[in-house]
């Protein structure tokens, strides 16, 4: 026997969402004494957006009935992959499932790993011509989460109760030796965790050029008229960011006119 432990967050509208759960066993405790510990709080990935919604429900009409039903597991919704990579789409037909891709946890198009913050870009690249097209997709996570430790007597929760952020992708591609060749950055998603942006940007690219050159992304938070807050940033081309953003420019270049969608976790500025 043991007990289930489920932390929801409160967001706008008074819309609830499952953080984590985890499942305490009476065998792995000493009932006689009274001691604080730490647990790890786990995420429900196979769950289903109606089935987190239902479960919520469930949870509320048992605190006012005073109901002891108990309420166990969610329904399945796929494969719970932690890759990065999704499939190449062809232009036009970018659907939620062509985001999602082999081996990309989604729920209802949001990517769900370990709540870090994400952008879902897509490049192409067409040697005849020298263009290289950037389509920002969508964000994921674009809000921070605090929890504080638990206690065996009672769970004391710190979440920081602000509104999504308003945010922004700023684009700017760089030359080898350090000039912004061009910039570019798309509209504002206000109150928004998990922004759906679908903007294209063009830059023309000579062929000879297209490894010598690096696409800077940074996505930013509108706090006010004139100030700004760096979300996270990631960098791809001549000096990426890191090897999966060097492996989906490299993937660009080898597929010429095709279009290479990916998941990239954003670095703290």
């Amino acid at each position: 026997m043991g007990v289930r432990l489920r932390l929801y967050g409160c967001e706008r509208l008074r819309r609830e969402r499952l953080i984590g759960e985890t499942v305490v066993g009476f065998a792995s405790v000493n009932l006689d004494i009274v001691a604080p510990m730490w647990l790890t709080l786990e995420p429900k990935l196979g769950a289903t957006t109606s089935d987190v919604r239902s479960e919520v429900s469930s949870v509320a009409h048992s605190e006012s009935t005073g109901s002891s039903q108990s309420r166990e597991s969610y329904s399945g919704a796929g494969s719970a992959s932690g890759s990065s990579t999704c499939r190449r789409s062809s232009r036009g037909s970018r659907s939620s499932s062509s985001y999602a891709g082999s081996g990309c946890v989604t729920l209802s198009g949001v990517r769900v790993r370990g709540g870090m913050a994400e952008l879902l870009i897509g490049l192409t690249y067409k040697s005849t011509t020298g263009r290289l097209s950037v389509d920002v997709l969508r964000g994921s996570h674009f809000r921070q989460v605090r929890t504080s430790p638990f206690s065996a007597e009672i769970l004391h929760l710190n979440l920081t109760a602000t509104r999504s952020p308003d945010t922004y992708v700023c684009l700017s591609l760089i030359s080898s030796n350090g000039q912004e060749i061009s910039s570019s950055r798309t509209s504002v998603r206000r109150a928004q965790a998990n922004p759906v942006f679908k903007e294209s940007f063009m830059y023309q690219v000579p062929l000879f050029q297209v490894g010598d050159v690096t696409l800077m992304v940074t996505v930013l938070t509108k706090k006010g008229i004139k100030r700004k807050e760096m979300i996270g940033w990631f960098s791809l081309g001549l000096n990426s960011s890191g090897d999966e953003e060097l492996g989906h420019w490299n993937e660009m270049r080898e597929s010429p006119g095709e279009e290479v969608i990916r998941w990239h976790v954003l670095l703290d500025s």
